[in-house]
């Protein structure tokens, strides 16, 4: 817990803290009138890094930057390694950067009220013990990241959507007060029992299965007997459970060897198919060789058959052509022959008369 009296950076007055109030607004501070550096300046980006110019200045431990609208927290703010107590509630962050980590002695941290989807790198934080990270977008706890947080004592998560608790909540050793209201929590890891220091757990508003609703509306003492009664019982059975572990995983072997042998008939199949198929495509080349063979014999069959008609036409022709020409040597043989003939027979038969002389001293024509 932190003191009784807060040193706010710039306005050097104590604001009195009660053990029941985790944080305080700017109305509270209004009321007591306190003083902060900067506050009117119209741009709030700028109030903010008056303030921490301030802060820095003075070397003051603690920081209040709420209530001004920042979607990113001013540069420099790293260099506070002295800060104590940072609040940046009632802003519309939307994350945190990782340089957050550098305030090495930060021990109360205030970002309700914001956009928040993740609590990185918070848990990071070596000297954190109150956190108050309610009415934001948290969806999940990385159990890695929150089993960092050894010195946590105050954690407050309500009016955010988580639907389930890491079992490293187990781990904060420290934790003497959590906050999860309206939530989605369906079950509380039974790993909360090993809290001893928890003394305070609100669970309003959530529909949860384990613990019943019936023990968690009987306080946080009936709630922690709930959960050592299930973490006890989880040891009696962590046995059985091994046992059961053990069979799954031998029944798992078993699937992945069956498996394994179906993969190998299945690649032999594989196998046969591929050379069934390569043999069937060779013999489709081999049957579109003969094809395209059988092809060309019966292109050349047709040529040849066209060659022999040709042949066989140019054959007719020339006998044709040599019976005319016999018959027309006939014909002229036998008109030679009466032509010789017919004279002979006129000498023979037809007597010479009124012969005359062609020239002189012939008297035969």
């Amino acid at each position: 817990p932190v003191a009784s009296g807060v040193e706010w950076c710039g306005g050097g007055v104590k604001l009195p803290r009660g053990g029941d109030t985790w944080t305080t607004s700017m109305s509270s501070l209004s009321a007591l009138g306190t003083k902060i550096f900067g506050y009117g300046t119209s741009d709030p980006h700028v109030e903010a890094m008056e303030r921490l110019g301030e802060c820095l200045r003075t070397r003051g431990v603690r920081l209040l930057l709420s209530s001004l609208s920042l979607s990113t927290l001013p540069d420099g703010l790293a260099k506070l390694e002295h800060l104590v107590e940072l609040n940046l509630s009632k802003n519309m962050l939307s994350f945190l950067p990782d340089g957050l980590t550098a305030l090495v002695n930060l021990r109360d941290l205030y970002i309700n009220q914001n956009r928040l989807v993740s609590l990185e790198p918070v848990f990071r934080l070596p000297s954190l013990a109150v956190l108050d990270a309610s009415a934001n977008l948290i969806t999940e706890l990385k159990g890695e990241s929150l089993a960092q947080a050894r010195q946590l004592q105050v954690l407050r998560l309500d009016q955010n959507q988580l639907d389930e608790l890491p079992s490293q909540m187990g781990d904060l050793a420290n934790l003497r007060r959590l906050s999860l209201r309206q939530n989605r929590l369906l079950f509380l890891p039974p790993e909360l029992a090993r809290l001893h220091f928890l003394t305070e757990i609100e669970l309003d508003g959530n529909p949860l299965r384990s613990p019943p609703l019936v023990i968690v509306r009987s306080g946080t003492v009936h709630v922690m007997a709930f959960l050592r009664g299930v973490l006890q019982e989880g040891r009696i059975s962590i046995e059985e459970k091994r046992q059961e572990l053990t069979r799954l995983v031998t029944q798992l072997n078993e699937e992945k060897d069956a498996r394994r042998k179906v993969e190998e008939r299945f690649r032999q199949q594989r196998e046969l198919y591929n050379n069934e198929r390569a043999m069937r495509l060779q013999l489709n080349e081999a049957l579109a060789k003969e094809e395209a063979e059988r092809r060309m014999v019966e292109e050349a069959l047709l040529r040849e058959r066209e060659a022999r008609r040709r042949l066989e036409r140019d054959l007719s022709k020339e006998k044709e052509r040599r019976r005319k020409a016999r018959r027309n040597g006939d014909a002229g043989s036998a008109t030679l022959t009466n032509e010789k003939s017919k004279p002979l027979q006129a000498t023979e038969t037809t007597p010479l008369t009124n012969s005359r002389p062609l020239c002189k001293g012939c008297t035969v024509l």
